[in-house]
């Protein structure tokens, strides 16, 4: 199965997912605590893009959860 083209919820962006696919997705190299997976899948109907995703993740340097901590 091919990666499927996919529309970021937060930005607009087009990209693409391989979650269904025999490869590895691009999104399973970030850690995403469970408390905030589930304010993003609360927020967002959709996976978001390389650029949105690691702003979520604790293992990126520079990050921000401003928008999800205070809602």
């Amino acid at each position: 199965m091919e990666a499927i083209s996919k529309k970021c919820p937060r930005c607009g962006r087009t990209f693409s997912c391989f979650q269904q696919t025999d490869r590895p997705c691009w999104c399973e190299k970030y850690l995403i605590s469970p408390e905030v997976l589930v304010k993003i899948r609360e927020k967002y109907n959709d996976c978001l893009c390389p650029d949105c995703l690691p702003e979520y993740a604790e293992n990126v340097d520079d990050f921000s959860r401003k928008d999800l901590i205070s809602t």
